[in-house]
């Protein structure tokens, strides 16, 4: 969002309500929830007096997403292209992430879907590479 010069819109702390008046205030594009997150703006009770149809990209991650959040947050967010990230700190720290086309609502209805393989899904691996800090960032020598 930095490197494309965009706005960025915080909230002191995460509060479902904030978060949907901010998102129609501010035309909010992009957001990253976490599952809980989610579920508590979708099934609060004010959430259908906003305009949540500004947002373009979701990405959610961090814990499993109960299908029914999911499915209901594609209703609330009808404009929204979902991703769902997997992956840890440890590794850059994103590993996987599913993209839109998986989260076609006739797929994630399907019973196939339930402990599917990821063979199944439109997954691109990562390149792992080693990377070495050799000096500070902050040093003059680099």
């Amino acid at each position: 969002v930095t490197m494309l010069g965009c706005t960025h819109a915080y909230l002191p702390a995460f509060d479902p309500e904030a978060f949907c008046a901010a998102v129609q205030r501010q035309q909010v594009t992009e957001t990253v929830l976490v599952p809980a997150m989610l579920n508590m703006v979708v099934n609060h009770p004010a959430v259908d007096r906003y305009d949540l149809s500004s947002v373009k990209n979701m990405l959610y991650g961090a814990s499993p997403m109960p299908l029914p959040v999911l499915q209901k947050a594609m209703e609330k967010f009808p404009h929204a292209r979902f991703r769902q990230g997997y992956g840890m700190t440890e590794a850059g720290p994103m590993l996987l992430c599913l993209q839109p086309e998986d989260h076609r609502l006739e797929r994630l209805d399907s019973p196939s879907m339930e402990g599917a393989s990821l063979r199944s899904l439109r997954c691109y691996p990562i390149p792992i590479s080693s990377v070495r800090t050799r000096r500070p960032v902050h040093s003059k020598q680099h």
